[in-house]
């Protein structure tokens, strides 16, 4: 009789008809993803969409591999292949919870052409959607480092994850108007409260020097202490970090990193 009982059980939380609160995923998932062309609907005309990224936690990829290698990083940027319509390649995921850690999510997000991450979110009218246009966990997020960006809109199956794939994906936006300053690059993060574009520019300018186009975003870590991103060929497209420290009142380069590395 308590066989019966566990079998009935765990067929209830397999296919949704209870939802648990946290339930620890086996040692080893795996999970298909099929090839599939998205296709983005923005609710507006003048907002439209520069990137989709297809985001996996742990961050630091512990226990991941996709297609049978370890991914070099948890973002997978989509490639567009027209307007507001990117290709999703078809992956296989597999995840160790012995050496990840108990919960594996994954989910969807956008980001716009014309307003940067800084400032998107006052456009949307649900706002979890600027974190997560879906998301799945292998287990509840909440409490977790994973529930910032993986908690909203949260599927409960991963069929449910390929139907989304599969299905045109309306994003609903707000009346908000559009303002030329939310959409301005580079993204200044961090330092004084008062920090001008006097005190910010030069470190744009020192990094520009190396060839630099495209200055996405700044960040004053603290005293003397910088991170710059960069794109490659787009506002939207990360490709490396710089690091600088201020030394006798310039802005020096102390490392570059690749986003992929």
């Amino acid at each position: 009789m308590k066989l019966h009982h566990a079998v009935m059980l765990f067929s209830l939380l397999a296919f949704g008809c209870a939802q648990p609160k946290w339930l620890p995923p086996a040692e080893k998932l795996s999970i298909e993803l099929p090839q599939k062309t998205l296709t983005l609907k923005p609710t507006r005309n003048d907002i439209t969409i520069g990137a989709v990224l297809f985001r996996m936690y742990p961050d630091d990829v512990a226990g991941i591999r996709v297609n049978a290698a370890k991914p070099r990083s948890n973002i997978v940027r989509l490639k567009q292949v027209g307007p507001d319509t990117f290709e999703f390649p078809a992956m296989k995921i597999e995840f160790d919870t012995t050496t990840g850690g108990p919960i594996f999510c994954m989910s969807l997000k956008a980001y716009f052409n014309e307003a940067t991450n800084m400032y998107d979110g006052r456009y949307y009218a649900n706002l979890d959607d600027r974190y997560a246009l879906f998301s799945w966990c292998s287990a509840d997020p909440v409490n977790t480092p994973a529930e910032s960006r993986f908690k909203q809109n949260r599927l409960y199956t991963v069929g449910q994850f390929r139907q989304k794939l599969s299905e045109p994906i309306v994003i609903r936006l707000n009346d908000e108007p559009l303002k030329e300053e939310f959409g301005r690059y580079p993204m200044v993060y961090g330092g004084p409260r008062n920090m001008t574009e006097a005190d910010w520019k030069p470190i744009q300018q020192a990094v520009e020097a190396r060839g630099e186009k495209f200055v996405t975003a700044i960040s004053i870590n603290g005293p003397g202490r910088a991170v710059v991103n960069v794109g490659d060929g787009s506002f939207l497209n990360n490709a490396r970090v710089y690091t600088l420290m201020r030394k006798g009142g310039a802005w020096e380069i102390e490392t570059v990193k690749d986003v992929n590395e």
